[in-house]
Parts: structure tokens; sequence; C-alpha cells
């Protein structure tokens, strides 16, 4: 009697505990967009996967015209491209200009969305190797407030985020799709108002009558 009533007590508490197990399993939080990036080892160490999960994908770059009359490719007020345009493959020069902004050290992180993966976009024509900082910005260029220029190779097409750090802090991200034949972007124009420096700070207006700070997070 006693060697079934421990048998039945072992049972029990065995059931209970594959219970458990199985409660457990059913309630555990999925996997998060974090856990699916795939990042090199080299990859900068403030480079975070939240900057990723915070990529607006339904927000492209578009293009817009400066107050110098250049066609840019990007985010109007704070973050513009100028070149040729890239495709899978290929090295292209781009001229990279920025609003608000008038010294930092640039880093560009490439993060693929079909793979899942994180690159560095930058290339050396030199050494023939891709890199992530490619210096400090400076010098007004094209109504832009600083620029940077650098070459860039992709390896695959599809869409693209290229998140650009300034002194290792995320300033803005552009969303590009990359084809066989080059970007594609939504085509719009944004005018932009002029820049004009007082008391150190870098002001958007009309100098002596009105300005704003264009400061992060204002577009």
């Amino acid at each position: 009697m006693c060697k079934k009533v421990v048998t039945w007590i072992v049972t029990a508490v065995l059931l209970l505990g594959l219970a458990a197990c199985s409660n457990e399993a059913e309630t555990a939080p999925a996997k998060d967009e974090k856990s699916k990036v795939q990042s090199p080892i080299d990859t900068p160490e403030f480079v975070k996967n939240k900057d990723i999960d915070k990529i607006e994908w339904d927000k492209p770059a578009v293009t817009f015209m400066t107050n110098t009359n250049s066609e840019m490719l990007g985010i109007p007020n704070k973050l513009g491209v100028l070149g040729p345009g890239l495709k899978k493959g290929e090295i292209q020069k781009l001229m990279w200009h920025f609003w608000g902004k008038e010294r930092g050290e640039m880093t560009v992180v490439g993060y693929h969305r079909k793979s899942s993966a994180v690159h560095p976009v930058l290339w050396d024509v030199d050494t023939k190797s891709s890199y992530w900082k490619a210096g400090r910005i400076s010098g007004q260029n094209n109504g832009a407030d600083a620029h940077m220029p650098s070459n860039v190779l992709l390896h695959e097409s599809g869409t693209w985020a290229f998140l650009v750090y300034l002194d290792d802090q995320l300033f803005d991200t552009l969303v590009l799709e990359v084809g066989g034949n080059g970007l594609t972007s939504k085509k719009e124009e944004y005018p932009l108002t002029p820049t004009f420096k007082t008391e150190g700070e870098v002001l958007r207006g009309l100098e002596g009558r009105i300005g704003i700070n264009n400061s992060p997070g204002i577009q």
C-alpha cells in the first residue's frame, strides 16, 4: 500500500513539473528583432541593437533641393548625400552633408534588412577594404553646415539603412532601396532655409529677423 502511495506521489510531482515547463515554454516571450541582428566582431561598441530596432522602414530617404539648387537624397534640413547613386558591387563616391552640426567624427553603419546583417559600407580604394569611421566632418558645402566625402561599396541589393553617427552618437538614419540599376527613392522637393551663426550657435532662418535652433529631433 505504501509503495503505491509513494509511486502515486512521485508520478503526480513529475506531471506537475512537466506542466510547469510546458506552460513556461508557451508564455516565454518570442525572440525580438535584436536577436536576429548579425554583427561583425569589429562592429563599433557604441552601435546598439536598439538603434536598429528604431529604424523607420516606412520612411525612406527622399530627394530634395538645397538653397544652392543642389539635389540630394536624404532627410531635408538634417542629412543628405550627393553622388551618382549606389549600385550593387560598384564603388561610388558620395558627399555626406549635415545641417545643424559643424563638427564631429562620422561613422556609417549599413544594415541590410533582408539578411538582418550589419556591414561596414565605407570603402578604401587604396587598401581595398571596408571601414566604419570616415573622419571628422567640416566646412560648409552646398548649403549644408558641414560635409564629408567617402567611397561606398555594397555587396547586396535590396533595402538598406545607413545609420550615421557623429562622435559615437546616432545622428540619423537613411533608408534606401538599392537595386541593380542604382538607388530608388521617393521624389519630393523640400526647400531649405539658410543658416547663420549668432553667439556661437547655428540657427536657421533670416539673420537679424528670426532664427530657429535646429537641435536633434527637429527636422
